[in-house]
């Protein structure tokens, strides 16, 4: 964990850092890119184009296309120097193989879904069986670069990881985006969808406050699972939370042109690139993640609500404004115990292995 400490060994770890990753990496990392913009741009133009243009899935199926060609052409090539077909695909885009080819069933069954149930548009649509084919796809493609770059060893993410890392949280979010903070400012003073005054005889007058905090914890759990996934496969540089949270954060926030949320996410951004460089969490210290992970909780939902309170003003009560970043803490160390259990769980989990397997051998050895 040292630091280079002169000045030009710091200059030539950082030149070092964006010499990381293979030129396969970077090539899929672009094509990646691609997918995820143009499934954000279809949204935007869901939201904002009527009537929806006829070619509206064309830009996501030709970014899916460009990325299965070339992983395709990748791997035909390793095959022909090699002949070996189990080496072909490069190492750690085994899943973006099972995300690219879940993608086209998700593409194929799209026109006969629609024939049988009709169109489906808003919530309806992100919950459609093919849309969540081409999610969940999407998700597996984008991991690719930060597998391969794991796989081969390297214990600080190189830029394509930390990419790759950013484009596993804008694909978790795109799901979530029906519910998002940064589309939907519920919390906002003058935002809320039919205001009316709370009452114990109207219980779904509180319908706001509900979306509001739901959106508020499912991106808790999108943030800190992502980056606590990450920390998994390798430790990330400085800088990389903010420039996760940035990215995302644009791509939400052009939905609606709520562009000012891009300086909620910088602040969080920072401000968890400082936690991170404090607590310096791995696997061996387990306290150092978990506060890592409600920490991350309280600045997405506090920073957020501060600045709503500066304008337009939350309108929200004390105990539900207070008690949402408690939940959002909550909720990211709940993300943090999931990932990294703790050496309790693990050992349990390993005593129950070898029950099993001294069980299945007849063994009566302890």
């Amino acid at each position: 964990d040292a630091e280079p400490s002169h000045r030009s060994d710091r200059v030539g770890a950082w030149l070092t850092w964006w010499a990381a990753g293979t030129p396969i990496d970077w090539g899929f990392v672009l094509l990646s890119a691609s997918l995820v913009s143009a499934g954000y741009f279809d949204s935007w133009l869901v939201r904002n184009v009527k009537p929806i243009p006829v070619w509206e899935h064309l830009p996501v199926q030709a970014a899916w296309l460009a990325a299965t060609l070339y992983l395709g052409a990748i791997s035909f090539i390793a095959w022909r120097r090699n002949g070996r077909l189990e080496t072909a695909v490069p190492e750690g885009y085994g899943p973006t193989v099972a995300g690219l080819t879940i993608f086209l069933v998700g593409i194929l069954i799209s026109g006969w879904w629609t024939d049988a149930l009709g169109q489906a548009a808003g919530v309806p649509a992100i919950f459609r069986l093919p849309n969540l084919l081409q999610i969940a796809g999407a998700c597996l493609i984008v991991i690719g670069p930060l597998r391969a770059s794991a796989g081969r060893g390297e214990l600080l993410a190189g830029p394509t990881a930390v990419a790759s890392a950013a484009l596993l949280l804008a694909a978790v979010t795109f799901f979530t985006q029906f519910d998002h903070p940064y589309i939907d400012l519920y919390a906002g003073r003058g935002s809320v969808l039919n205001v009316v005054e709370p009452s114990p005889i109207l219980p779904f007058s509180f319908r706001d406050e509900i979306l509001g905090a739901l959106g508020l914890m499912m991106q808790v759990a999108a943030v800190t699972g992502v980056i606590m996934w990450t920390l998994r496969q390798s430790r990330l540089p400085v800088g990389s939370v903010t420039a996760i949270l940035v990215v995302t954060t644009l791509l939400t926030a052009s939905q609606l042109g709520n562009y000012s949320m891009l300086i909620v996410g910088l602040i969080v951004g920072v401000l968890g690139d400082v936690a991170l460089w404090l607590a310096r969490p791995r696997a061996d210290r387990i306290l150092s993640l978990h506060l890592f992970a409600g920490f991350m909780g309280v600045a997405l939902s506090g920073v957020y609500l501060v600045y709503l309170g500066r304008n337009p003003g939350v309108w929200w009560p004390p105990d539900m404004t207070y008690g949402a970043v408690v939940s959002c803490a909550l909720v990211g160390g709940l993300m943090s115990y999931v990932v990294f259990p703790g050496a309790d769980a693990t050992r349990a989990t390993e005593h129950r292995g070898r029950v099993s397997r001294q069980r299945s051998t007849g063994s009566n050895m302890p």
